[in-house]
């Protein structure tokens, strides 16, 4: 359970993409609608996340789930960051952490379900409030 909350927790800063939206537009020289486009993109591949998730956990073990989850993110954001192009953001935030983040949240639901089977409700709940909660840590922290 503890490692579902971390997982979500950390995965959860994704919806903190708005507080950056001046200071990526700044950097970038970018409009609004692209740097935008960067979220709708995370958040369109954060869905297509779940089936990819399902379809690994089937065949490797959560751990391997995980360190793939955690791979994408450290690729999407440090290509988002160091890339310095819009299209290095779009690919690195938009599309590599948002799939990694599908995963993550997948998996997280998954192992907090597991990990308490005769209150499986109230643990995916609490993993989904640590997914909420850590949108508000990372936009105090960014």
């Amino acid at each position: 359970m503890a490692a579902a909350l971390i997982l979500c927790l950390v995965f959860g800063s994704i919806h903190a993409y708005g507080v950056l939206l001046v200071p990526i537009e700044e950097w970038l020289s970018a409009s609004r609608v692209i740097t935008s486009l960067g979220y709708s993109l995370a958040i369109v591949a954060l869905t297509i996340g779940v089936p990819v998730f399902a379809i690994l956990s089937r065949r490797i073990q959560p751990t391997s789930v995980a360190l793939i989850c955690g791979s994408l993110a450290i690729f999407g954001l440090s290509l988002a960051a160091f890339g310095g192009r819009t299209i290095t953001l779009l690919v690195g935030y938009g599309l590599a952490f948002g799939l990694g983040n599908g995963i993550a949240y997948s998996l997280s639901l998954q192992e907090a379900a597991r990990s308490s089977p005769s209150a499986s409700a109230w643990a995916m709940g609490l993993a989904t409030a640590a997914y909420g909660a850590g949108s508000v840590i990372a936009a105090q922290v960014f």
